[in-house]
């Protein structure tokens, strides 16, 4: 539950820089609008709900500063109500199968929020994200915490993709925290939450950024992991090299790739098949690929 009054504690309500006038506020198009529907399985009632909830409270938020009520809400006062929701979650450190659905929610929503206001919020979003998770981690129903995860591990990606790079962001802590937390999925088991957090981190690698920090973060777990393989333990490791197929080639630092690709090597010498397979598809693919676009995980 929350209320207006702390919506409005979050900065992400009321008034803005952008609204034309106090009476108005230009109708746009809803992007929760496909949630409204009562109709379909406990997820879709679920999100029903939390759309609801949301929507009732910008309502009540919007006539305390006279703006206009009958536009749908924007996706920054959307924004504010899933922050607000998650922070007293991670202020209480109990996380419930309810507050799944702003999770989700938040995740549609933070790709339609403008740059400029997401790039201010992102270090308040991804410390209250990364309380979320480790609130998570107390849960004892695997599934519920699947979701979880992913969800939380999408929006990091997201706020991280959006934070300002010139400003030495690569050098704040809560910008590293989010990172890692991207990084330690990379090869989790969980095909879901690995392929939201591959898909995230190569978001980030493909960057135009001349801030090599995030290059050199992935390269020391990617050497980390390569190193650490043995024929008894090579899942995490045969998961990784799928993924490489499309990182090693977008990677800045040439020392690192050299590192990472002796590694690759040793792996084909273990006597283990898959394994063997596994690697010199990963290293045909970085020889015979010099450059590569913004893409989608496999």
């Amino acid at each position: 539950c929350f209320s207006a009054q702390t919506m409005a504690a979050s900065g992400l309500s009321g008034p803005t820089p952008s609204t034309p006038s106090p009476g108005n506020i230009k109708a746009e198009s809803d992007v929760l609008q496909r949630f409204r529907k009562t109709k379909g399985d406990a997820d879709a009632k679920s999100r029903y709900l939390a759309v609801t909830v949301l929507t009732e409270v910008i309502s009540e938020q919007r006539q305390q500063h006279g703006l206009n009520t009958s536009a749908p809400p924007t996706p920054t006062e959307y924004f504010g109500g899933c922050i607000v929701v998650l922070e007293s979650v991670a202020k209480q450190k109990q996380v419930t199968d309810q507050h799944v659905s702003f999770l989700f929610l938040l995740t549609v929503v933070l790709p339609s929020v403008p740059g400029g206001i997401l790039r201010k919020k992102s270090e308040e979003c991804l410390r209250i994200l990364a309380s979320v998770l480790q609130a998570a981690q107390r849960l004892r129903n695997p599934l519920l915490l699947n979701r979880i995860d992913k969800y939380c591990i999408a929006s990091v990606g997201i706020c991280l993709n959006s934070v300002d790079h010139a400003n030495g962001a690569w050098m704040r802590r809560p910008i590293l925290s989010a990172y890692e937390i991207l990084l330690k999925a990379l090869p989790d088991s969980r095909p879901k939450v690995r392929k939201t957090a591959q898909q995230a981190v190569l978001n980030i690698l493909c960057q135009r950024c001349k801030d090599r920090t995030p290059h050199k973060l992935f390269s020391k777990v990617c050497i980390s992991v390569l190193s650490s393989c043995s024929v008894t333990d090579c899942t995490s490791t045969m998961q990784l090299l799928s993924f490489l197929n499309q990182a090693l080639p977008v990677l800045k630092s040439g020392s690192d790739k050299k590192v990472i690709v002796k590694e690759i090597v040793r792996l084909t010498g273990l006597h283990h098949n898959d394994l063997a397979r596994c690697a010199l598809v990963t290293l045909n693919a970085y020889f015979s690929t010099s450059t590569t676009t913004h893409g989608k995980v496999r």
